[in-house]
């Protein structure tokens, strides 16, 4: 059997002619320090829960046996104080907002609700009211990634009305992308503004801001091969972004205009 060897002793380090003598008390941190981004994040899921637990306006997933049986319980006709039933008229609804209609067992008495208020600022067709669970259904899978068939599983796999239809989906998100560019355009502006009177304070020009910037860009696809693509300029003193532009290898435009040479307009 072989000997085991004998590990020598790991000497402690107490210091050399090159290092300062180290004190025995822990140096205190700066009282203000930079904030980091999942500092930020956490900080503003914490305030949207808090606004979440105090308001009474949110969205929540209710079976429909689930509202048979509390309209058996405490639901009551207001004129003979009857049972009422409530039904789903699929027919009059729009998308995810469903026509629900309740009435009386005894009397004639019937009334009828929608499933979600409207949303009255926005208008994709004249007389056509778009309602406010249909607008945030269609925000929601273009904030992820997800486009119009992700949204019909999702209303598959979930046992939910079928949403909206193609159409408006894409009328919908015309509406959202003019939404984005005057909201990051104001944005932009803002944030130059920012940035300019920052840089004015420690130099004498006014004119031209003289500020550091970091400029990057992103495919829409992974890889080389996207034709899409944007770059953005972010401030190093306030960490915004104070520019971006959208570049393309392909414009469709110019696809359909090639095949017809022949018509005045493109001689135009």
């Amino acid at each position: 059997m072989a000997r085991s060897r004998a590990r020598a002793k790991k000497r402690a380090f107490h210091g050399n002619q090159y290092t300062k003598p180290v004190s025995s008390q822990r140096v205190p941190r700066p009282a203000e320090q930079a904030e980091c981004s999942s500092s930020r994040k956490l900080a503003l899921s914490r305030k949207r829960k808090r606004e979440l637990e105090n308001s009474d306006e949110f969205y929540m997933f209710l079976h429909s046996s689930v509202l048979q049986m509390i309209l058996q319980q405490v639901g009551r006709c207001p004129p003979c104080n009857s049972q009422i039933i409530c039904e789903s008229d699929f027919a009059k609804r729009h998308g995810f907002c469903l026509s629900l209609s309740f009435h009386c067992q005894s009397c004639n008495w019937t009334d009828r609700y929608f499933s979600s208020p409207p949303a009255n600022k926005v208008k994709i067709s004249p007389g056509r009211t778009v309602f406010d669970v249909n607008m945030r259904m269609a925000f929601a899978f273009r904030e992820i990634g997800k486009g119009y068939r992700s949204l019909a599983t999702l209303s598959v796999f979930m046992n939910m009305a079928p949403p909206i239809t193609k159409n408006n989906y894409g009328k919908i998100s015309d509406v959202m992308c003019e939404a984005y560019s005057k909201v990051a355009e104001a944005s932009m502006r803002k944030a130059g503004v920012e940035v300019y009177s920052e840089v004015n304070k420690a130099s004498s020009s006014r004119d031209i801001a003289d500020c550091h910037v970091s400029v990057d860009g992103t495919w829409q696809r992974r890889g080389c091969s996207s034709l899409n693509g944007v770059v953005t300029v972010l401030s190093s003193n306030t960490e915004k972004c104070i520019d971006a532009y959208v570049l393309s290898k392909k414009c469709k435009g110019c696809e359909i205009w090639s095949k017809r040479e022949d018509h005045p307009r493109y001689l135009d």
